[in-house]
């Protein structure tokens, strides 16, 4: 049990458009058309493509091999138009400029009018939406099994192609997997069995369902197998979509910290029993000059304060089904950008703090009131303390969702906030046999959107009570309203197992109590 484990042993770039220097893509200037308040997200932002003319999404398959995408997309009112584009963005040092991240994850979209067209899958919604109505119904499954990601640190030198100046927006990442899409009775659509893998082929007609696939059933189990990229279930599903637009300069990337040197240590003595450890089981043109997606975490994007960075909106796939079953099932979360705190609330932050109540000082490893801990993350606090520092400077403890989005790279789904590599050397843990303590915040490099120890160092609390994931897509979800214990993320300086370091992994303790292995970082939300 978690619980046990705990008491025993007891995740900034700011997505902002490249900058384009002294020579931007033009642009034409348009009146401000009518806004849509159908959609349930942003189709500039975050297109689902299932809907979408298949020539166009065979064209941004075929051009991330050779560039960054740049595509067209128009709103007029709800209707919602998109064209890839004869441009890309030629990558300093790589041929191909996104980097494949695996995930595996399937879901349902339904639509029983045209008007739920549009709130779903406004990409083609005109079209499929149009024979919907008088009893007919939409329904689309989908696998997905990975995504594209255009690195954070990735330069893009000039932008190659002839229709660049048309450009409204830039794709920063493509999933991609398979789908059968399905148009019959709401009774046929609604009662049959998963339509990804009832047949192959277009176009045809079962059980009265005129239905579609893109994409291999058989390819996509086989991916599932592999965990890796499989061809047949590399079919683009949704794009992550940044707008153009230009800046005055490049964002410099921050040095990053270097390790310290270890310290050696004498035998410490042994914590008391309740908070023991116990060992667990193309066409050239004239080059545009520099566009460089951003890369620093701080300041950029969202006007955080100092020391937080932007994390931008978006959706993702929470949880994961190779953890542990409170990881499943795996659902969609869809979030509002937020500030986050670059690194763990150090114990000179929170002694600045004249409301905060003393944490505990009653174990060895308690970092309060020790000297030379000052750059370590505060521990020993309760979630009381916690939320309440974080009242105190105008944040708030950041939800479960917000935590793991951020910790995961949003939706390149990281297992780890550095990538898919093992974790040896990229954080503070694996301290059992030396007994060290914590780490000084920031001892390590830094993994998604520019964030510090995401993983090890100290638990992290959060808001959210603890409690089953919910099996239906959420809009900034933020756990049940009543529980027993409080979530806790990120694993800590005296674990072993690097699965306790995952992105996805979950643990839960008493929100009154205080140890050693426990801390917080805030969150705000504008």
């Amino acid at each position: 049990m978690k619980l046990a484990r705990l008491l025993t042993l007891v995740v900034a770039t700011a997505c902002t458009p490249p900058n384009v220097g002294s020579r931007p893509l033009d642009r034409v200037e348009e009146k401000p058309k009518e806004q849509c308040t159908l959609f349930e997200r942003d189709p500039t932002k975050e297109p689902d493509l299932m809907a979408w003319d298949p020539t166009q999404r065979q064209k941004i398959h075929a051009k991330r091999t050779r560039g960054v995408v740049v595509v067209h997309i128009d709103l007029n009112g709800c209707d919602v138009t998109a064209r890839v584009l004869d441009c890309v963005g030629k990558v300093e040092a790589s041929s191909e400029p996104y980097e494949f991240s695996w995930y595996y994850a399937n879901d349902t979209v339904v639509a029983h009018s045209q008007r739920e067209a549009y709130m779903k899958l406004p990409l083609g919604a005109a079209s499929v939406g149009a024979q919907l109505g008088s009893g007919q119904s939409l329904r689309v499954d989908y696998v997905m099994a990975g995504s594209y990601v255009l690195p954070d640190d990735a330069q893009i030198s000039e932008w190659v192609g002839s229709e660049c100046s048309e450009g409204t927006h830039y794709v920063t990442a493509v999933v991609v997997g398979g789908f059968a899409r399905a148009v019959g009775r709401r009774q046929e659509v609604e009662g049959s069995a998963g339509l990804f893998g009832i047949g192959a082929g277009a176009g045809e007609t079962t059980s009265q369902l005129n239905w579609r696939t893109e994409g291999s059933p058989s390819a996509c189990r086989e991916a599932e197998q592999k965990k890796s990229v499989n061809t047949g279930c590399d079919m683009p599903l949704r794009l992550e979509l940044r707008p153009l637009r230009t800046a005055s300069a490049p964002v410099p990337t921050p040095p990053q910290p270097a390790k310290p040197e270890p310290t050696p240590t004498a035998v410490a003595p042994t914590p008391p029993p309740t908070q023991q450890p116990a060992k667990p089981e193309p066409v050239r043109t004239a080059a545009v000059p520099t566009a460089t997606p951003p890369v620093s975490p701080a300041s950029q994007g969202g006007n955080c304060p100092s020391g937080m960075a932007w994390i931008p909106g978006g959706s993702f796939m929470m949880g994961s089904n190779k953890g542990d079953n409170d990881e499943k099932p795996v659902h969609r979360v869809e979030l509002d950008g937020f500030c986050l705190d670059i690194t763990p609330v150090t114990v000179d932050a929170y002694a600045r703090c004249s409301g905060c109540s003393k944490p505990n000082t009653n174990n060895e490893f308690c970092n309060w009131g020790k000297s030379g801990k000052g750059n370590h993350p505060i521990n020993c606090v309760d979630w009381g303390q916690a939320s309440a520092y974080c009242r105190s400077v105008g944040k708030q403890l950041p939800t479960e969702a917000q935590w793991e989005y951020a910790a995961r790279g949003g939706s390149r789904q990281l297992e780890y906030p550095w990538g898919s590599e093992g974790s040896n050397g990229r954080a503070c843990w694996n301290r059992w046999d030396s007994w060290e303590g914590t780490c000084a915040v920031g001892s390590y490099a830094s993994g998604a959107f520019g964030l510090k120890d995401m993983a090890g160092n100290v638990w992290e609390w959060v808001q959210d009570w603890y409690g089953a994931y919910p099996s239906s897509t959420s809009k900034n979800h933020a756990g049940p309203s009543s529980g027993s214990s409080r979530v806790c993320r990120g694993g800590c300086w005296n674990y072993d197992g690097p699965s306790w370091l995952r992105g996805a992994y979950r643990s839960y303790i008493s929100p009154g109590l205080r140890i050693f292995n426990l801390g917080f970082r805030c969150a705000r939300t504008r």
